[in-house]
Formats: structure tokens, sequence, C-alpha cells
């Protein structure tokens, strides 16, 4: 048998109240605040990537002592997030004292039957993560109460074969948090090279708007059988700083936003959101395409080079002028004009000309590493998925669900330029999703996490079903937070 390998008939499926000493929750009570003292953790300390004890609060140790009565977190015990952010879970691997607030659940594994790494990664499942969501209470702020905790089911093979599998899965994880290292250290070579050969040279300074060209729009409806390329804000990584996917769509469905023109190696900011810092420069498989009117497009001129003008609008100053002159609380932007008087320090062309020169070559870096960890994520993905799903007798393709591999590519309406993986939900269709909305009074967010899309294929999905009259109507409260799920 593989190492990995779990036959169902090993596996028995055990509820949380079953294989837990204990499941209970941090204090209902906000405590008082120090600037130092012990841990205080709350559901954003828990996180995808590990518990964060960087940016805590704290309170005394007699506090701590008191609230410890009721939920003493120890090494071996797991956190799960069950206020707002709902479903992570991470186990304990230090004696470090802490305090938890309500927001966070505390299980304490009985550990002759479950390994806490193994219930980790368990309780992380897609599988296991459908049943929190299914389970929500609350319509504002979602709520996961103990008493549905203690009913969620886990897969739970013999200790021995619990102990390789956390071990496998753990080093994969690993690898996954270097490959993101390596991407983070990529990225900030970049910015260093930026910084020592212009900031603290005295260049003279001119608004952005002096050196770049107006540019053109275009209405794709003019040619409604014409497919085009559309990007649109979601389609832009404010972390990588690149354009990640794109829709194909017909002119005749194009969105009233799909009206600005995209020539090769412009610079393209949004300006919904400016603090996010979602800009990147084109490619030139996007060359004559369309972007949405909520970017301000930047055609350089002559005395500007592309990747120079690119590097400055991820700079920490570039961010910081427009975040000033954000407006609007629900939907804070700038204006195109706050873009264009954006002033930048203008190096002779040569200089600039050089500079681009060594950013080619580190994005082809980290061009690579980004292969590298969408390679790693997908593994890692794909593990979780077989491991869990085997264990709990399903199939890789569980009855009305939907295939592991790119559904677009049979498709006209929707291409990417990369697929990134994908969570693995069980999908049947927008409808039946929604008639569960109905049912059971969920929250479009909580369907939306069901489905295993992105944001933005549940979004086009959505649209494919009433163009196809699937759907023959939504009303006006779904079809706002339909709308928000998409921003």
């Amino acid at each position: 048998m593989n190492r990995l390998q779990v036959e169902s008939s090993e596996c028995q499926i055990r509820t949380l109240q079953e294989i837990s000493l204990r499941i209970t929750d941090g204090t209902h009570i906000t405590p008082k605040y120090l600037a130092s003292g012990v841990p205080f953790l709350s559901v954003k300390n828990v996180r995808e990537d590990g518990i964060d004890f960087d940016n805590v609060k704290y309170i005394s140790t007699e506090e701590h002592n008191l609230l410890t009565k009721r939920s003493k977190p120890e090494k071996g015990d797991i956190l799960l997030t069950k206020v707002g952010t709902i479903g992570i879970a991470r186990a304990i691997e230090s004696d470090r004292e802490f305090s938890i607030f309500v927001s966070v659940a505390l299980i304490k594994p009985k550990r002759d039957i479950v390994d806490p790494k193994f219930l980790e990664f368990a309780l992380n499942s897609p599988s296991v993560r459908q049943q929190f969501f299914k389970r929500l209470k609350g319509i504002a702020v979602p709520d996961l109460h103990l008493e549905e905790i203690r009913l969620v089911t886990v897969p739970v093979p013999p200790l021995q074969t619990q102990r390789r599998i956390a071990d496998v899965l753990a080093k994969t994880e690993q690898l996954k948090q270097e490959r993101k290292k390596a991407n983070l250290i990529s990225g900030q070579i970049l910015e260093s090279f930026f910084s020592k050969m212009f900031e603290a040279e005295g260049f003279p300074v001119y608004p952005i708007g002096n050196y770049v060209f107006d540019t053109e729009t275009r209405n794709p409806y003019s040619k409604p059988n014409d497919f085009f390329k559309y990007i649109d804000i979601s389609g832009v990584d404010n972390v990588s700083g690149q354009i990640a996917k794109y829709k194909e769509i017909l002119g005749k469905d194009a969105p009233s936003r799909a009206r600005k023109v995209i020539k090769t190696d412009d610079v393209i900011v949004s300006t919904v959101r400016p603090n996010l810092n979602a800009t990147a420069i084109v490619p030139l498989e996007l060359d004559n395409q369309i972007c949405s009117t909520g970017f301000s497009v930047l055609r350089c001129k002559k005395e500007l080079n592309p990747r120079y003008l690119y590097a400055f609008t991820r700079n920490k100053n570039f961010i910081g002028y427009l975040t000033a002159r954000m407006k609007g609380a629900s939907y804070p932007a700038v204006t195109n004009s706050d873009v264009l008087s954006t002033p930048i320090p203008l190096p002779p062309i040569e200089l600039q000309n050089r500079f681009s020169f060594i950013a080619d070559k580190i994005d082809l870096v980290k061009q690579w590493q980004g292969n590298s960890s969408r390679v790693v994520n997908s593994l890692f993905n794909s593990l979780v998925s077989e491991i869990f799903g085997k264990c709990a007798g399903q199939s890789s393709l569980g009855e009305g669900s939907r295939p592991r591999g790119n559904n677009h590519s049979k498709s006209t309406e929707l291409k990417y330029s990369y697929q990134a993986p994908r969570r693995k939900g069980v999908f049947v269709s927008i409808k039946s999703i929604l008639s569960e909305l109905d049912e059971e009074g969920s929250t479009i967010e909580q369907v939306f996490l069901l489905s295993g899309l992105t944001k933005q294929e549940f979004w086009d999905q959505l649209q494919k079903e009433i163009h196809s009259g699937s759907i023959e109507k939504i009303d006006t409260q779904k079809k706002t937070l339909l709308r928000v799920v998409h921003e």
C-alpha cells in the first residue's frame, strides 16, 4: 500500500464531541488591555499560515489566570475561528501562555484517538469546512456556535496512519511557506534597487500626467459578435502586481465599465481602494484589449520608461499619496486626475532603462517562482482532497461535483491567463445553491464559499445561468449581495 493511501474501511467517522476532551471558547467579556503582558488572541490572530503572535493585544497575568479557568490553551490543542472568519484551524505547537476571545474556539483532542496535527488538517479540509458553513448562525456577523462545532464529523483512521499523513502534509505546507517567502524576497529586491537608484538622488519631480499620453476608450458593444479580453479590478493580483486573470466575452455581453483600451506596456492603476495597490503592467497578450473604467491607464511618453513607472506605482510614496486622497466610506476611491497629479521623480532615461533591464531579470525569477508556487499549492490541495475524500469513503468526483480540471478550456466566455489552484468545494449550479440559500437562510457569502469557486468564477457562472434562462429571477437584495461578492 502507498504510504499515504487510506482505505475507507480503516476510517471511522466521528463527531468532534466524540474525539475531544472538551470544546469551549474564549471569554465573552472584553478584558482590560495593557501595553504589555500576556498575549490575548482573537479571530484575526488565527490565520491560514499559522498563529500570529506579532499583532496581539495584552492583558494582565491576573486576568489571564482568571480566564484560563474557563479555557486554557495548551500545546496540542486546536484553535478554531468561529465568529466573522469561519473555520480556520491551527494546532498550538508551543508552551507559550496566552488567552483567547469568544471569536476563537478551543478544542482539546483525545490524543489516544486523534493526532493534533492530523486534526488540524482534517478541520481545514474542504469537506469539513463545508459542514462549518452549513451550520452557521447569524446574518451580519456569521457565528459558529459551540453546539454546532461538536456535531461536525471528521474521518479518523488509525493513529499511526494519522501521523504519517500529518507528517507529509506538514512538510508540503512548509514548502508552500518557503515558496511564499521567496516570492516576497524577490519583490523586496526590486524595491531595494528602486530605492537605491532613485529615491535619494534629488531628481526633478513632476506630475505623472506630464509624461503620459491621453488614452482612448472603446465600446465593445459596437462589435456585438466579436470577442474581446476584459480585465476588471479583481483580475489584478495586488500582491504580485500582475494581471492574474481576464475574461474573454462577446461585445454584446460587455459590462458597462468595459471601456478603456489598453496597450502593451501600459501601466494600469486601480482607482478603487488604492491603499490595496492593485497596479500592473500590460503584457503583450493583452495588447489592444479592454479594461474597466475603474483603472487609470498610463501610457508613457519617451521621457518615461514603463518599467520605471510601474515600479514607482508599487512604491510606498505613490501608495501614500493616493491613500491620502481617497474619498467615500463604503467604496473608497480616487479619481483619474488624482493619479495623474501624483509627483514622480524623473531621472535620465538612460538610468530608467538600466533599471528596466534589471527589473526584467528579476521578473524572470519571479515568474519561475510563481509557477513553482502554483505547483506546490496544487500539490498540497490535491493531497488534502485525496486523503480526506478517500478516508471519508468519497470518490474524487462525488455525486454532483465538478471535475477538478480547468472547466474553462472549452468555454469561449471565460479564459484566464493562468488558473489559480481552486478550492475543492461541491458545486452543482448557482440555481441550486440559491435554492439552498432560500431554504436554509444562509448568506450569499456562505453559499459562495460552499461553491468552491473564486469570486470571479462565481460571478461569471451566475451571469451565464441568467443569460441561458436557468435563473429567471433574483430579488434585489440578492443582486446587491452578489455585487458585493463580485467586487
